[in-house]
């Protein structure tokens, strides 16, 4: 099943009132499902930027496995196998930071891309924390979707 072409492809942005968090081309068009297919933990407690993702991410192939907070996010990581993690930094019940903490990406050798729109004032970059703390990439919103994705395929293997 392909995604529609024009602005229903980006249900994000449509119900933001055409404002932009992520910016960039555009979703692959077909949906696969398969053995094969690497899985990634999406953690994010908005749900509008994780159906975002979960659009862009199952578009270009993969399985995407959600959570709404780093607590789950470490529930889920800890009960299924996964190729890759992308999580907000900034969560109710367990930060991104708490659950990088957690989950120890260089002991467990699953990468992690962190994401998060605060930072870049006063104070320290949360996002410079998540590197300290294991994470491999990191992303600060609003960003280019291609970037995203070509960080995730490289994290992943693909």
């Amino acid at each position: 099943m392909g995604l529609p072409p024009g602005p229903d492809r980006f249900p994000l942005r449509r119900a933001l009132g055409g404002r932009t968090l992520y910016t960039g081309s555009g979703v692959g068009a077909a949906w696969c499902k398969g053995d094969d297919m690497k899985r990634i933990l999406l953690v994010e407690d908005d749900d509008l930027a994780r159906g975002y993702f979960r659009t862009l991410l199952e578009g270009e192939g993969y399985e995407v496995v959600e959570a709404r907070n780093g607590r789950d996010g470490v529930r889920l990581f800890r009960e299924s196998p996964c190729d890759l993690i992308v999580m907000d930094i900034f969560m109710p019940r367990k930060s991104g930071l708490d659950a990088l903490v957690e989950l120890d990406p260089n002991a467990s050798g699953i990468p992690v891309i962190a994401i998060s729109g605060a930072g870049g004032g006063t104070g320290a970059d949360p996002l410079h924390l998540a590197e300290t703390l294991g994470a491999a990439r990191t992303f600060r919103k609003p960003f280019e979707t291609a970037a995203f994705l070509a960080g995730v395929k490289e994290l992943i293997g693909d």
